[in-house]
């Protein structure tokens, strides 16, 4: 790339990649333009052979107006000519006022998605290397060629907002690279100096840099990398190679021989750093870091989480979250559930915790609520239930049968597929004796009924049990049996407060116990936490029991209500 440019001249002369490409021609990137509607003036190149427009973050072009589904249309390129395609979207896909299925784009087509309407520009037209010059020079910094800072920052959003959409590590980051001895250095060459310096450091590094990476201009004295796809070793890789390069070389700068070297910090894209601020801000701390250790080296942010910060940071929290089920180091404890029968299966209830940075473990009922809100708790939904499988696969080998109980939320329910290639690997004895459970809250249910009336059915055929939790604080709960065949029906704490010892709260147990019994289900007490509970619920016409009394959550199940006898 070196010979693209002119060293004599004052002014650092750029090529952009795409400019080489298209030299010969002049032709331009087909793009989308957004013509009407409150993103007015946006514009997107059609750079890949796939691409999907609508409001979800993970589309590859986000539209965010009303009137656009989450995954409205598809975009596809075969043979340099483009297609779209309508995703079952709610307003439908319109291209110059008419309804289309699937249609290929001519250039100056009108695209209407809702009240939003794009304008395709096909790469012959020279509308679109005009299109694209005066994009570029608005993300340039006339005074390096780098990129300028708002682009970088843009690229930055992107690929932390792809990074978020899947539960898998994405690799990549940033590389911040900070100047060292800057102040002397504009103290002999000045300002107008200083700009051709790092102009001339940028394109020094674009000799090692990969068509996807992006380099900018961050501040005075800062340039940063987005490096995306790398791996933490790959990455740091990079960071050494771009330091070494700079420190190799002697930049003559308005008459004067300047010897530079750089202070670079590195921070990987990671599940535990959830927005873009922080990424560049974790990098510049990793770089002030080098700076302050002497400088010329590289340094690496890692991200740490405490039990501290993951309650005080949803983030922080959704991220070591992600990370754990990434890397399939989410914990797991069994709090076991005694029969008040003669039963010999034991029955367990498999609750997830996540280890901190500072090994503290963090209660289900801290993170999933996190989760929740993030609509990231179905990967936890799908984890749990292929690592009860895992266990109960173990205690059959070791001639330990036992019945796991997973919590499942409300998203589950529409995860029909999900349990149909669960139950396709089932063995017969996990089938018909039901050793996994499938655990919903009755409010979810109620919430979601259509759904869940068309799942439970489903799961009690695929060999699964199906357990409903927090029943009894609504009025006539026994109303779920019209919906649902159900085994297990878990009660609100106030029972185990309340059964023999509030006449009121008995009653209505008696007669739900009543109702649920002749329909088949079985009734769990949970929250028993002393002797006087235990004794009370013993009595009573619950079939099985659980609480810290009996025994609180362990790392194996192993509970033994007759060890002692």
């Amino acid at each position: 790339m070196n010979d693209k440019h002119d060293d004599t001249a004052n002014q650092t002369q750029v090529y952009t990649r795409a400019e080489m490409e298209n030299s010969d021609g002049g032709q331009g990137t087909a793009r989308l333009v957004v013509i009407q509607g409150p993103e007015l003036g946006r514009q997107f190149t059609l750079d890949s052979d796939e691409m999907v427009i609508g409001r979800a973050d993970e589309c590859d072009l986000h539209l965010s107006a009303s009137g656009i589904s989450r995954r409205h249309c598809r975009i596809e390129r075969k043979d340099r000519q483009f297609w779209i395609e309508d995703l079952n979207s709610t307003n439908h896909t319109r291209i110059n006022e008419v309804v289309t299925e699937r249609e290929k784009l001519n250039d100056g087509d009108r695209i209407r998605l809702g009240q939003t309407v794009l304008k395709f520009i096909g790469a012959d037209n020279p509308e679109a290397a005009w299109l694209e010059k005066i994009h570029d020079e608005a993300s340039r910094d006339p005074d390096t060629g780098l990129f300028n800072r708002h682009h970088f920052l843009a690229q930055l959003e992107a690929a932390v907002a792809g990074a978020n959409a899947t539960p898998e590590e994405s690799g990549g980051g940033v590389i911040y690279l900070n100047l060292d001895a800057s102040a002397a250095i504009r103290n002999r060459i000045g300002m107008s100096g200083m700009d051709h310096l790092l102009g001339r450091i940028g394109r020094r590094l674009d000799e090692v840099l990969r068509n996807e990476d992006i380099p900018a201009r961050l501040g005075e004295h800062s340039l940063v990398v987005l490096a995306p796809g790398l791996d933490a070793a790959a990455l740091d890789r990079l960071a050494e190679t771009l330091r070494r390069f700079i420190s190799e070389e002697v930049f003559a700068i308005n008459k004067h021989e300047v010897a530079a070297s750089a202070s670079i910090g590195i921070c990987p894209l990671s599940l535990r750093i959830g927005e873009p601020d922080m990424l560049l801000v974790c990098a510049a701390r990793a770089a002030d870091q080098a700076q302050a250790d002497g400088g010329n080296r590289c340094r690496t942010y890692q991200p740490e989480v405490s039990a501290a910060s993951a309650s005080d940071n949803e983030r922080a929290m959704l991220g070591l979250m992600r990370e754990a089920l990434n890397k399939n180091t989410l914990q797991t404890l069994f709090q076991p559930a005694v029969s008040t029968g003669n039963e010999e299966l034991t029955h367990y209830q498999l609750l997830p915790r996540l280890l901190t940075d500072d090994d503290q473990l963090i209660t289900a009922a801290d993170f999933i609520p996190v989760a929740e809100r993030h609509n990231h708790v179905l990967e936890l939904d799908r984890w749990m239930s292929v690592r009860a499988l895992t266990v109960i696969r173990e205690q059959l080998g070791r001639d330990r049968p036992i019945r796991l109980f997973i919590s499942q939320s409300a998203a589950s329910l529409a995860d029909g597929t999900r349990f149909e290639a669960l139950a396709k690997n089932l063995e017969k004895r996990i089938a018909e004796d039901r050793l996994l459970v499938a655990e919903f809250r009755h409010a979810d249910l109620n919430n979601h009924l259509k759904a869940a009336r068309a799942l439970l059915p489903r799961l009690r055929e695929l060999g699964l049990g199906i357990s409903i939790s927090g029943v009894g604080d609504e009025a006539r709960p026994e109303l779920l049996l019209n919906h649902f065949d159900v085994d297990y029906i878990k009660m609100t704490p106030r029972f185990a407060a309340g059964i023999g010892a509030d006449p009121k709260v008995s009653k209505q147990f008696d007669h739900l116990a009543k109702t649920f019994h002749e329909a088949g289900a079985r009734i769990i007490i949970s929250q028993v936490e002393d002797a006087e509970t235990m004794g009370r619920m013993w009595n009573s016409r619950a079939d099985l029991l659980q609480g810290n009394f009996i025994q609180r959550p362990t790392q194996t199940p192993d509970f033994n209500l007759h060890e002692d006898e």
